[in-house]
């Protein structure tokens, strides 16, 4: 008899040549299992089928037979049900818990009823117009004015030759010394235009994928500006096959910014529900919902009364936001406390080449001691024509939607005034808010409580936190099937006025003034029906407004064929601003005043012949300037500067070379024949003269120049050169680089200098 063999290959082998049999003698041991189990159950015993039926038939009469009559007076309900409500309205005195022993503290007097808190009007209107350049996606029907503008051309100056030195070899050297001034002479010319790989920092390459050579009509190289003398938002922009990404398009902007009363609100609430019945902290404070911005154009008759328009709320003002396809947002200026953030503060529109603190903030608010850029922009799914703007916004009076959630603002990411990108906009960790008028009801989720901004009902996937900006709007849930709102703890105030903040997008030609109101949840009917406090608890004038207010509700949703709750109180309106308009005058400045060769005029009379008089006159020509118009151009959306080489005499009246600055690129673009036609009148100039002989490598010391100027309108103007140097040092072109000539015995600090005046002038 063979052994038996337990390895692994042998194991492997017995289970394939009898895995039929091991299958087969499972097979029959389960149906011998199932076989035995089923003899032992148990049978349906001696009874027949007619025996099984009549039992079946008793069953059913007892089942069907009539009751009811025996038991009715039993089960009858009472009817009284006016006359038990009626005692239940009626208030309970306390007379009848009084307690021999008080309580520690003092409890609230249940039985005082809750009335309404006076909502406080907006304060401190601040207005203010900027005409700028506003930065937008680029996208079908908005073309770049740029396009077919060329690069600025910057012809390199050679300085005088220098005298040769004497070179040492080095290693690297070649037999007569002059191919390593040729590789830096080569060098320099990649650099600036004529080969090398240096030319994609200005053309090909571009910064940050800005200004590819050969896109918008773009040739060669170009010349930038400095960005760090400029304010206002930095687009990030990339080349596309059809252009930018961004484009700037002319508008006016209006910014209107108001205080809310806070703190003051804050204490209302406090001194008309802290002891009042049915006081929960958590529901009975202030939290703002919206406001309602107004305006009016002044009439030229004073007595005339003004015609006020609903431009915007804080609902439309986000719709707006998502639907015109701003290329991002500015970073918040203004401190975070003072901000109730896509609720009263609306975020500031991407304005180039402008200061922002003037649309940004307000005169009784802090700026922020640290600010941080952060780019978040979204794109809406409709976007509306920026000729749109300037329309005043049509109030919808549809609600929104059972479910319907108005997108939040972001994050609250803040940035300096001259940063690139900005706080998230609509869509980061929003909340439902209130539809138009203050209707719809709240969503799935929570989603119809506001969330970003304060506002302290969380939205759908939104925690109880504060709201952005301190606002003192701590995110309580309204306890949904909880039987009513939690009871718990608030934050209070941190500053004592919000900002609201909203803009306006006008023309020229008229005078506008602004008015606002807002709007805060009304405490005794708020969104959420399961907060609403007991009728018994509210005072005779609160259920008369509410009886009011029920039947409005009633009225538009039986016309709206949808659910409606009002839950808003309104502030009176606002002071109206002051008159607002849009003033493009342009501006001239002052440059630098260029004296030719002088003759000094002598005294030819005895005893003194050829004795000096100490006057002067010109020998060659008249004294020149450079002078700049500085003019708002609509069409590149630019403070296009003018500028000309003036004497006494010169009318700004004549076709020019200008030279502009692209806002998105900050490259110079030439306008070959710029129609300069502002109207001034050079009459006098004076300055230029030498006070320090220059030296060595140093520019000579000259008088500052004054230029008098009549304008278009008749005004006399004096600039100086040290008022204005710093108009000419942001918009002027900057000076071409100096190179010296090629010569193999010049170092490497010599090739080129960008500040010797002696130098650029040929002295």
């Amino acid at each position: 008899m063979a052994k038996l063999k337990l390895d692994k290959e042998s194991v492997q082998g017995f289970f394939f040549n009898h895995t039929e049999k091991i299958v087969l003698a499972v097979v029959l041991l389960l149906l011998g299992l199932f076989i035995w189990s089923g003899s032992n159950l148990e049978g349906i015993g001696a009874q027949n089928p007619a025996q099984l039926a009549s039992e079946v038939d008793a069953v059913a009469e007892t089942i069907e037979k009539a009751t009811w009559d025996n038991i009715k007076d039993e089960f009858t309900p009472s009817l009284d049900h006016l006359v038990r409500k009626g005692e239940g309205d009626a208030v309970t005195s306390e007379s009848y818990y009084r307690l021999d022993t008080p309580l520690i503290g003092s409890p609230p007097n249940s039985a005082t009823p809750r009335q309404d808190p006076e909502v406080f009007a907006v304060t401190d209107l601040e207005v203010t117009v900027v005409s700028g350049s506003l930065a937008f996606k680029a996208r079908e029907g908005l073309t770049d004015p740029f396009a077919d503008l060329g690069n600025m051309e910057q012809k390199k100056i050679e300085a005088p030759k220098k005298k040769r030195k004497p070179k040492k070899k080095s290693r690297g050297d070649s037999a007569n010394g002059s191919e390593g001034m040729g590789a830096n002479e080569s060098m320099m010319e990649g650099m600036y235009g004529e080969g090398g790989e240096q030319e994609s920092v200005y053309g090909a390459g571009g910064p940050m994928g800005m200004e590819v050579g050969g896109v918008a009509g773009a040739a060669g190289p170009s010349v930038r500006a400095d960005a760090n003398k400029f304010h206002g938002y930095r687009p990030n922009a990339t080349s596309t096959p059809k252009g930018l990404s961004v484009i700037g398009r002319s508008v006016h902007v209006v910014s209107v910014r108001g205080l809310v009363p806070y703190q003051q609100q804050w204490d209302e609430f406090e001194r008309v529900f802290a002891n009042a019945a049915d006081y929960k902290p958590s529901r009975d404070i202030p939290r703002y919902m919206s406001f309602i911005a107004e305006r009016a154009e002044v009439p030229n008759d004073p007595n005339e009364p003004l015609t006020w328009t609903r431009i915007t709320t804080t609902d439309d003002s986000l719709q707006m936001i998502q639907r015109v396809g701003f290329a991002g947002f500015p970073g918040e200026i203004a401190d975070s406390k003072y901000l109730s953030h896509g609720i009263l503060t609306m975020p500031v529109p991407p304005v180039m080449f402008r200061d922002l603190r003037e649309l940004a903030t307000h005169s009784k608010v802090q700026i922020q001691e640290e600010v941080k850029a952060r780019a978040a922009e979204r794109v809406g799914p409709e976007l509306m024509d920026i000729n749109d703007l300037g329309k005043a916004a049509a109030i919808d009076a549809t609600p929104v939607t059972p479910g319907a959630r108005r997108p939040g603002v972001g994050a609250t990411g803040t940035g300096t005034y001259g940063a690139t990108g900005g706080a998230g906009m609509p869509g980061a960790g929003g909340a439902g808010m209130p539809g138009a008028g203050g209707a719809g009801m709240p969503g799935a989720g929570g989603a119809g409580m506001p969330g970003a901004g304060g506002a302290g009902m969380p939205g759908a996937g939104g925690a109880g936190m504060p709201g952005a900006g301190g606002a003192g709007m701590a995110g309580q849930s309204y306890g949904e099937g909880m039987g009513g709102m939690n009871s718990q703890l608030v934050r209070g105030p941190q500053a004592e006025f919000l900002m609201v903040r909203f803009f306006d997008y006008i023309q020229p030609g008229k005078k506008y003034v602004y008015r606002v109101q807002v709007e805060v949840e009304d405490p005794n009917h708020p969104r959420n029906p399961q907060a609403q406090p007991q009728d018994r608890d509210l005072h005779d004038t609160v259920r008369t407004r509410l009886a009011t207010v029920a039947a409005d509700e009633a009225k538009q949703a039986a016309a709206l064929k949808t659910p409606i709750r009002l839950f808003t109180l309104k502030s009176e309106w606002s002071e109206p601003t002051a008159p607002v308009f849009v003033s493009l005058k342009p501006e001239t400045y002052a440059g630098g005043v260029t004296i030719p060769r002088l003759l000094d005029i002598v005294r030819s009379s005895e005893p003194n012949i050829g004795q000096k008089t100490g006057y002067s006159i010109p020998a060659e020509g008249e004294p020149t300037a450079d002078v700049m118009n500085l003019t708002w151009n609509p069409k590149y959306a630019i403070d296009l500067p003018g500028i000309l080489t003036a004497s006494r005499g010169t009318f700004f009246s004549k076709p020019i070379q200008a030279n502009v600055i692209n806002p998105v690129t900050l490259s110079f673009k030439t306008i070959p024949d710029y129609p300069l036609s502002s109207g001034e009148l050079v009459v006098d100039l004076r300055g230029g003269e030498l006070l320090e002989a220059s030296k060595d490598n140093e520019q000579a010391l000259l008088t500052p120049g004054e230029v008098a100027v009549i304008d278009a309108s008749g005004n006399f103007i004096v600039r100086n050169e040290l008022d204005d140097w710093h108009i000419f040092d942001k918009y002027a072109p900057p000076p071409p680089p100096i190179f010296v000539e090629a010569a193999g015995e010049a170092s490497d600090d010599e090739i080129m200098d960008y500040g010797n005046m002696e130098s650029m002038l040929g002295k």
